[in-house]
């Protein structure tokens, strides 16, 4: 069982809506167990002369700092990967392009004995940018994913990939914003340890992923479809389609009968499908058939999973054994009552060794510390 914090980091909207603060995220990180791993989202918008002992407190707890650098500055994330001295405490860039090429050397350098990870936003950066990049982080150990690859120019794409060389990245195609031929060329360039993820693939229509399947080996793929915007028919074809080292990410999956939920399990056989549905729409029979006809290659994602009748929850989780599942709770949403006591707490007694628990937003409307540490202590 593993149990997932996600703590608000950056105030939206205030102040309808805000942040968690220094002082409790520190309470919850201190009573986090081995089980348990704490996110703090947008970390440098919190105050870092307060944070930072924070950090540095971490110990072997696992802790995950998300650092936006359209919003953080050089010295702010120098400072949280100099915190970072905990050997669970991970640290995320996304968008590092945004920093100067002198920063992204120094932040890269910085980090190359830490647990950091890299984010190229494609959409928001030039060839140059790019390269600069993919050439700090080279020859490190430093994770990097390109995402949008597909906004480059189509002449950037082998220039991008022969600089990778060996370098293993993932790079993100977009399928809303992408021609045949774009996806084609990158296809083509990819290199065999880059990982490719396409994502909104059901705008190229069931051809159009066709041909990326063929297109990708032996490259893995990961392909990810809103089963609303395509027929069933389509979706299972794709399925039979894809190669053992290609993944199905199948979102707003409550959009799939029952049944056609259990024979996409079914012809999905041993390769990697994840089915994420939501918990205030889908029926208690396609929540419970997609969890008894699941197999240890199938993942199962509820969100909203505070909707579902306690009952329903709790029967999921417990018959869930045999696959991946996670329950995902909106942390301003969280539900205690005298009769039924905290739902995630209890979601967490029912839990299995393959479920994981999610909480998200917490810090934000209706924070109540008592809560989480209830839930924080439950997963021990």
């Amino acid at each position: 069982m593993k149990l997932h914090l996600i703590c608000q980091g950056l105030a939206v909207k205030p102040p309808k809506v805000t942040a968690i603060d220094v002082v409790n995220f520190s309470k919850i990180l201190a009573a986090a167990g081995p089980n348990t791993l704490v996110t703090l989202s947008n970390s440098q918008s919190r105050p870092l002369t307060e944070l930072t002992p924070v950090i540095q407190s971490a110990g072997n707890r696992s802790l995950a700092l998300e650092v936006d650098a359209t919003r953080a500055s050089e010295n702010q994330t120098l400072e949280l990967i100099k915190s970072a001295t905990g050997k669970n405490t991970s640290l995320s860039i996304s968008s590092i392009n945004s920093f100067t090429r002198q920063a992204i050397t120094n932040i890269i350098n910085a980090g190359k004995n830490k647990k950091i990870s890299v984010h190229i936003d494609g959409a928001n950066t030039s060839q140059n940018q790019a390269l600069h990049i993919i050439n700090s982080v080279k020859h490190t150990n430093i994770p990097l994913t390109f995402a949008s690859i597909n906004a480059l120019p189509s002449q950037s794409i082998p220039i991008i990939f022969s600089t990778a060389g060996s370098k293993a990245f993932t790079a993100t195609i977009n399928g809303a914003t992408s021609t045949a031929s774009q996806i084609s060329n990158i296809l083509k360039n990819a290199t065999p340890k880059t990982i490719i993820s396409l994502i909104n693939a059901e705008a190229l229509g069931h051809s159009g992923i066709i041909h990326a399947i063929q297109a990708a080996q032996p490259n893995a793929l990961s392909i990810s479809i809103n089963a609303r915007k395509i027929s069933i028919t389509n979706l299972k074809a794709i399925i039979q389609s894809t190669k053992p080292n290609m993944a199905i990410n199948i979102s707003m999956a409550h959009a799939i009968t029952a049944n056609n939920l259990a024979d996409i399990i079914k012809i999905s056989e041993k390769k990697k499908l994840s089915l994420s549905m939501s918990g205030k729409t889908s029926t208690a029979d396609q929540l419970k058939t997609s969890v008894s006809a699941a197999k240890m290659s199938t993942s199962i994602i509820v969100d909203t999973a505070h909707s579902p009748t306690l009952k329903v929850m709790l029967d999921l989780i417990s018959s869930s054994g045999k696959t991946n599942f996670t329950a995902i709770y909106n942390g301003s949403q969280l539900v205690s009552t005298p009769t039924d006591g905290n739902y995630v707490v209890r979601a967490l007694h029912a839990a299995k060794p393959t479920t994981s628990i999610v909480v998200n937003s917490i810090g934000v409307t209706n924070f109540n510390l008592q809560l989480i540490l209830d839930i924080v202590n439950a997963a021990q």
